[in-house]
């Protein structure tokens, strides 16, 4: 008896790093959307540059977690080298934007 499909997809990791990756998307693009509408309200550059830069520091842990999941399904050099890549970029981003969100939360006040 064949497992149905569904169970199938429930084990495999590609999909949850998807998933997981997919919901890290839209984490950042709920943090730019309540920036927008902060930059609407005139609530300040400072508090919209906050916004912004702590949905990129969210979202990019959450993306670090599929990245990871990811791990588990890399067999080649060349898939490392990639992911290690990638890993490097996010880390240098989650610094970005840590820095960004210090500066902006000292020039509010």
């Amino acid at each position: 008896m064949d497992a149905s499909p569904l169970l199938r997809n429930l084990f495999n990791l590609s999909l949850w790093a998807a998933i997981v990756e997919l919901g890290g998307s839209l984490i950042i693009a709920g943090y730019v959307a309540a920036a927008m509408v902060a930059l609407v309200r005139r609530r300040g550059l400072p508090r919209v540059q906050g916004l912004v830069a702590q949905g990129a520091l969210t979202g990019l842990s959450v993306e670090v977690a599929a990245a990871l999941l990811k791990t588990i399904v890399v067999h080649t050099g060349e898939q490392l080298a990639v992911f290690a890549g990638v890993f490097a970029l996010r880390t240098l981003f989650k610094w970005v934007f840590t820095w960004e969100r210090e500066r902006s939360l000292h020039t509010a006040e």
